[in-house]
């Protein structure tokens, strides 16, 4: 199993896709080890960010090893009875974890590798990172979340040209079309992943930051105007769980006074 999973005492976790010498491509044991870890890092309350990233500096990981093609989906994927697969957990497709989720792009990340890294909310990337969904290429479907999440994310006609034509794209152009935050070099792509882990692990309030990323990603799926009514929702769930008087927003306030 090439898996590693560190769950650190500071509430950052950080999972490591672990097989080098095959891109960190993924073969049976390693997505049933992604959907445990992933499964956790949503229900432990230890955890408050998770970085993913992949080992080496050639490859995030270019999803599942091609030795596994034409084989009956993972026992881990989850079929409707119409056979629909709907949920592919290892690829973030099918779950929702509302802790921060940081990806360290180290190089590749192609096909359902590609549709992985679209599940995650802050993403970084090395000079060298690469952006792929080519399914079309060999008659196939990016089906790990990309149609419906990449269209979403970034503009429709960059969406379109990368899901159509199966083109990959180059880390300045990944930065340029919005899907990656920055570019850093190889060498500083997990002290920086870190640094954005510890302030929001040091700096903000964990529920704050759980409670708007659920509440941004639920509006997507909904009208304006509904949006806007779940977010004062979820804005007075927030207040009832710190209670009527919130220490941190008291002390801003009378900040602000002064």
């Amino acid at each position: 199993m090439a898996i590693d999973f560190e769950k650190r005492s500071d509430g950052i976790a950080i999972v490591t896709m672990n097989r080098p010498e095959k891109l960190n491509a993924l073969n049976k044991e390693d997505l049933a080890r992604l959907t445990e870890v992933f499964y956790e890092l949503r229900t432990n309350p230890a955890i408050q960010v998770a970085i993913i990233t992949g080992a080496g500096t050639r490859s995030f990981t270019t999803g599942m090893d091609l030795s596994l093609v034409g084989q009956l989906h993972p026992d881990h994927y989850k079929d409707v009875p119409e056979g629909l697969l709907l949920n592919m957990v290892p690829y973030m497709k099918g779950i929702d974890i509302w802790k921060p989720i940081i990806a360290a792009v180290n190089g590749h990340a192609i096909a359902l590798g590609a549709c992985m890294l679209l599940g995650t909310d802050i993403r970084l990337a090395t000079p060298n990172a690469t952006f792929a969904l080519n399914e079309v290429l060999f008659a196939d479907l990016a089906d790990g979340g990309a149609l419906p999440r990449l269209p979403r994310q970034i503009p429709y006609v960059h969406a379109m040209k990368i899901l159509l034509t199966g083109e990959t794209i180059k880390a300045d152009e990944m930065l340029r079309i919005g899907l990656v935050n920055e570019i850093v070099p190889q060498e500083k792509l997990m002290p920086r992943a870190l640094e954005i882990a510890e302030h929001l692990v040091t700096k903000c309030d964990k529920y704050s930051v759980q409670v708007t990323k659920q509440a941004v990603l639920r509006g997507l799926d909904v009208g304006l105007s509904q949006a806007l009514l779940e977010e004062a929702l979820f804005k007075e769930m927030l207040e009832n769980r710190h209670g009527l008087k919130n220490p941190m927003m008291a002390d801003y306030a009378d900040k602000f006074r002064r």
